[in-house]
């Protein structure tokens, strides 16, 4: 049925479906239903993959649909959670990270989900040379992006960027989580 393009919607449930059986041999029909023209059975694809976590999987096939802007704003979310999902144990890791530079170095105004997702997939990296980027997200207006920049900042060990932290320990952060 992953295969079969004849029902689009049993399709999709199949390449979702697939990532749950737990054999890497099944990652090449989901990565092939992430290339289609159709972006729900993209999106379908996307989550089947997150869910298989192949080390092996590619992540530029994933990393295209986070950072296609004509893509549904759904998709793009759901493929930046997916690419935050296989991070932790790609062999490519290194292939993600100018994503999540990519997303946080655009546009501010991109939705909220997409930016603390890149947010997280900074922090991952434990890298601190990504600090000062992920700092300027701690006065975002959203407070999820704000309480993610804070747990990026705080995995990458970052202690140049306490300032940044202590703008959120104040009385003008109002939201508990992020002050947490």
């Amino acid at each position: 049925l992953a295969s079969d393009g004849t029902d689009p919607y049993h399709q999709g449930i199949a390449l979702a479906a697939l990532g749950f059986c737990d054999r890497s041999d099944a990652m090449q029909v989901i990565l092939q239903g992430a290339q289609l023209d159709d972006e729900n059975l993209v999106d379908r694809a996307v989550l089947g993959l997150a869910i298989l976590r192949d080390p092996r999987t590619p992540p530029g096939v994933i990393a295209k649909i986070v950072e296609n802007e004509k893509h549904n704003e759904a998709g793009r979310i759901g493929a930046a959670w997916a690419l935050v999902h296989l991070q932790e144990n790609s062999l490519r890791a290194d292939e993600i990270t100018p994503v999540w530079n990519h997303v946080l170095e655009g546009s501010r105004d991109q939705h909220p989900l997409l930016l603390a997702n890149a947010l997280r997939g900074l922090g991952f990296t434990r890298d601190a040379s990504h600090s000062k980027l992920v700092a300027s997200y701690t006065t975002h207006p959203t407070p999820r992006v704000r309480m993610n920049a804070a747990i990026a900042i705080g995995r990458m060990n970052a202690q140049d960027q306490f300032e940044a932290l202590l703008g959120l320990l104040g009385p003008t952060e109002t939201v508990p989580n992020v002050r947490l």
